[in-house]
Formats: structure tokens, sequence, C-alpha cells
């Protein structure tokens, strides 16, 4: 019978780490990891230079121009682009049979809209954690009951 693969993405707006568990108390390993060194900045670190300026439509003043989208969430999404391109590639190359989602609320949302169904039919459970940080071997006390690690 063959072992049930099992990915564990965690992840937020600027990291994300692939861990496999291969069934019931197997562990966890870290499979592959991914950062964006520009999501990771500050959005006024993202912006060249100072925003432009217009006139007023009348009279003399002049104001500076807001931009139309946060930058930082620009970069952000990007990478969470990336990170489903990942976890679609895995989904068909059978590298997983099933997905748990463990990232930053906003990036949580963010991935499920992102998700296409081959990969939404895949995952088994989502919790609003950044457990990014999280050293290998606490993961499995944050999954709680999600999985038997």
């Amino acid at each position: 019978m063959r072992a049930v693969k099992t990915w564990i993405v965690l992840a937020d707006g600027a990291r994300a780490r692939v861990l496999l568990n291969e069934g019931p108390n197997r562990g966890l390993r870290e499979v592959m990891a991914a950062q964006s060194e520009t999501a990771r900045l500050a959005g006024r670190d993202l912006v060249a230079d100072d925003r432009g300026r217009v006139f007023d439509s009348a009279g003399q003043g002049r104001h500076a121009v807001e931009p139309k989208t946060d930058p930082k969430s620009v970069e952000e999404e990007r990478f969470l682009r990336d990170v489903v391109r990942l976890l679609e590639r895995g989904a068909q190359d059978g590298g997983y049979d099933r997905l748990v989602l463990c990232a930053a609320p906003r990036a949580l949302g963010e991935l499920r809209m992102l998700l296409p169904k081959s990969v939404q039919q895949k995952v088994i459970a989502e919790l609003p954690k950044d457990l990014t940080n999280t050293p290998l071997g606490d993961v499995p006390r944050s999954l709680g009951d999600v999985l038997a690690v």
C-alpha cells in the first residue's frame, strides 16, 4: 500500500515553507522553502522615488499623488501566485495527495482565492496561523489534531 503524502504549507506574504508528512508517526521534513526579498520590504521602500505631483484644476496649488495600489500588497500577491504555481506543479507531478494550508490570515485568504480547483480538492485543513518562523520540531504541536505526525 502506497503511503499518503501530505504537504503542509506554512506561508505569509513573503515566505513559504513546504513540509512533507508520509503518514502517521513519520514526522515532518522540509521539502522546499521560498521567500520574496521585495515582499519583505516596507511599502515605502518599494517605491523608487517620491510621489508625483499634480496641479489643482483651479488655482496654483500642487498636491502629491497617492498610488492607486499599495506596492507591498502587490508584491505579496505576486509571491503568493508563485506559491500557488508551485502547489499546482506538485499536484500534477504527484508530489502530494493531501494539502494543509497554514498561513497568516491575510495570506490564507489570498491563497484561497488563487488556488485552482485541482489543488482546492486536495486541501484537508486550513489554519489561520503564521508558522513560517517556527522551528520544524515545534510545527506538529501547532497543527493540533489536523494531522497525525
